[in-house]
């Protein structure tokens, strides 16, 4: 088991007000001129996450589990492990084989205070596979509806129109990416440093851990890695070279067929 969790959010606790003028404040203060990637403990993610809770009368953890991880059959997610799980937490090496700086995940052994949306959520491969899998198709999974498919491609469309994004400030391979509803969008095959699709959405967790969905070529990627120090970015990186590298054949463009 995984964490996709932010080191930087360990207790972070603050009433919704706060956290959307924090969420305000996170985003720049010229929205014609930038998009700045909300890495600031999560907080913007955060706000919708505590919003659904008001909104709702419940946890975060509670209307996730109902509305989307229970559907999709995803057995193994949530804010909190259960004592007798607790065995298959994925740890990482004490340093980080880049720069020898020690690195730890603090929330393996002390839980968040409250269900923080941007970060700090357990899960498997697994499990982890299967959400990528509804995305890709369009919101099912198994036959059964979870999201309308129109949801589905909102989320997965850019949305800056044009702005600059910052995201390639953090993850240097994320350049040629826009940005949806949660996830990083492709603008084109070229650009980037890592071969992909125009079309292909992504997202990351903080401690190593990420997944990527390429619907021209059908397919999904997740990868469970506790390595929350630079090494993280390395990973990131050479799996998406391997993985497209392995390739004989394009399902979404003619010029893949095989001879």
């Amino acid at each position: 088991m995984f964490c996709r969790c932010s080191l930087r959010r360990e207790g972070f606790h603050a009433p919704v007000p706060d956290v959307l003028r924090a969420a305000a404040f996170d985003c720049d203060a010229r929205p014609t001129a930038a998009h700045c990637f909300p890495g600031a403990g999560g907080v913007f993610e955060g706000g919708p996450g505590l919003l659904i809770e008001k909104v709702s009368g419940k946890r975060l953890d509670d209307y996730l589990r109902a509305v989307v991880w229970d559907r999709v059959k995803m057995p193994d997610t949530g804010f909190r492990v259960p004592a007798e799980k607790r065995k298959r937490l994925a740890r990482p090496l004490p340093k980080d084989p880049i720069d020898g700086k020690e690195q730890s995940i603090g929330i393996l052994d002390q839980p968040m205070k409250f269900d923080c949306a941007g970060s700090c959520a357990f899960s498997t491969v697994g499990d982890f596979l299967r959400f990528g899998q509804m995305l890709l198709d369009g919101g099912a999974i198994d036959g059964r509806r979870v999201l309308s498919p129109k949801t589905v491609a909102w989320m997965t469309s850019d949305h800056l129109g044009g702005i600059w994004n910052h995201v390639a400030d953090i993850e240097p391979h994320r350049e040629g990416y826009g940005f949806g509803l949660g996830v990083a969008v492709r603008l084109q095959d070229g650009v980037s440093a890592t071969p992909g699709t125009r079309g292909d959405f992504t997202w990351n967790g903080a401690n190593g851990t990420a997944f990527w969905a390429d619907p021209r070529e059908r397919l999904v990627v997740v990868y469970g890695t506790a390595a929350p120090g630079q090494i993280r970015k390395y990973y990131r990186e050479q799996l998406g070279a391997l993985v497209y590298g392995a390739m004989t054949e394009l399902r979404g463009d003619a010029r893949g067929k095989s001879p």
